[in-house]
């Protein structure tokens, strides 16, 4: 794995930041970016473990921290963190964690309690580091190349995934300033046992193979896939994204002339979705399809495809049940694609330490601990995420995408970065729908997005 982001990460560590994507959940939104003036920088920002020894044996930890989370206090996820949190204090008495639970209103706070100096610590989306979050945090390559507690010797950045790290160095230009917790990828989900009555023995490799399979599982009398409002994006923008590049993507909607919908590009994802609207291929409720109706339907057994990122068997496991046939692979990309079927969506929420932190030792130490090996366990069990560590089980469910994360050599922003126009991204998600739905033709729906877009 390594040797193969290697290639990758030339292009990453050198490219100039475009992205203003959104976070990994149904409704991402664009944000306004972080202010040029950003806390003033103290000595906690460079200071560091002097030695492995000092960080595994040395002086007693002690103080108090204060985190802001993006977890809710009931979600599974902010469950596993506060037992952890608790068994940390525990095993070091001198120390105080307090808790700050947000939940996904975490966007709309946390700029002004960073700016107020109230946050020691931290949590958020991979994608929204590098455009609202960097100047805020300090650097942790000094710590992650320390052995810790809970790193059995190793230097901590050796215990972990490596597609978690490189999501992070793509987001941030290359900076090590977080710590990844829960990922996720995003395969093309699909029903096993539906392929296998369908008479599907491969995979599609290209959109006109995806088609075929379409015809094959309508054939078979299935709904061969499906789509709501809340990731109406993902269909349209990866096929734009991987056919011209996410730079290009973005440029398109953010032409306020309109033009940007003149490309080639767009045009031929607009007629390729209004195919398989025509085929029949998505349900004929698509149209008033409202999150989470999508994943419910494919949950269920409704419908055989459905494209959303892995934290979804979570949210559907007790309408999929334990004996759901999971199967998971990678979304095609379109002919002539400047993108292959290995560049995809995926990432991780990331832990940061703030500049203006009185203690980024003990912050570190509390991190590492949270994501040790028993409590990566625990936390990718009890939420049904994928491990953070190289050495953690999968969830049974979720073992299908382990080959689509491992084969990952891009990652892509959220919507190819075609919701960066945040007046136009409504009425994208409207069109979009009646697109899929059949209610307007290709040829309507680009010229809807030109209106949409000068501001019409």
């Amino acid at each position: 794995m390594k040797k193969k982001f290697s290639i990758v990460m030339s292009m990453i560590l050198s490219a100039t930041m475009v992205f203003s994507a959104c976070s990994t959940g149904a409704n991402g939104t664009s944000e306004s970016k972080a202010p040029e003036s950003a806390p003033a920088t103290t000595a906690a920002e460079s200071k560091a473990p002097e030695t492995t020894e000092a960080a595994s044996d040395g002086p007693k930890l002690e103080g108090e921290l204060n985190y802001w989370s993006m977890w809710n206090e009931t979600d599974n996820n902010a469950l596993v963190i506060k037992e952890a949190a608790d068994e940390f204090m525990a095993q070091n008495p001198g120390t105080k964690i307090n808790i700050n639970w947000q939940g996904r209103d975490i966007r709309s706070t946390i700029k002004a309690a960073l700016d107020a100096n109230q946050v020691d610590l931290w949590d958020n989306a991979a994608q929204l580091i590098g455009r609202d979050y960097k100047d805020y945090a300090i650097d942790l390559k000094p710590y992650v190349e320390k052995a810790w507690p809970s790193t059995d010797g190793k230097p901590y950045i050796d215990s972990v995934q490596m597609p978690l790290f490189e999501a992070l160095y793509y987001y941030s230009g290359g900076d090590m300033v977080g710590i990844p917790f829960q990922p996720d990828v995003m395969p093309l989900w699909y029903n096993k046992d539906h392929f296998e009555k369908a008479g599907i023995t491969a995979m599609p490799t290209t959109m006109q193979e995806l088609l075929d399979v379409c015809a094959k599982l309508k054939e078979a009398g299935f709904i061969p896939m499906t789509v709501d409002d809340g990731y109406s994006l993902l269909p349209f923008t990866m096929y734009v994204g991987r056919k011209i590049g996410v730079e290009k993507a973005s440029a398109l909607v953010q032409d306020k002339t309109g033009a940007g919908m003149d490309d080639p590009a767009f045009i031929e994802a607009a007629k390729y979705w209004e195919t398989v609207a025509k085929s029949g291929y998505f349900p004929e409720t698509v149209a008033s399809n409202k999150y989470p109706a999508g994943q419910n339907e494919f949950a269920s057994g409704e419908v055989s495809m459905y494209l959303v990122p892995s934290y979804m068997v979570n949210e559907v496991r007790e309408i999929a049940g334990e004996d759901f046939p999971w199967g998971a692979m990678e979304l095609p990309s379109p002919e002539g694609a400047a993108l292959p079927n290995t560049a995809t969506i995926f990432g991780a929420q990331f832990f940061m330490i703030t500049k203006n932190c009185a203690n980024p030792d003990l912050a570190f130490a509390f991190l590492a601990h949270l994501t040790s090996a028993k409590w990566d366990a625990e936390a990718s069990k009890r939420s049904m995420a994928i491990p953070t560590l190289a050495t953690t089980e999968w969830p049974a469910d979720l073992s299908v995408t382990k080959e689509v994360l491992q084969n990952v050599t891009q990652s892509i922003p959220w919507a190819s970065d075609m919701n960066a126009n945040a007046d136009f991204t409504p009425t994208f998600k409207e069109l979009l729908t009646k697109l899929y739905s059949g209610q307007i033709t290709a040829d309507q729906f680009v010229a809807d997005c030109k209106t949409a877009v000068k501001g019409g």
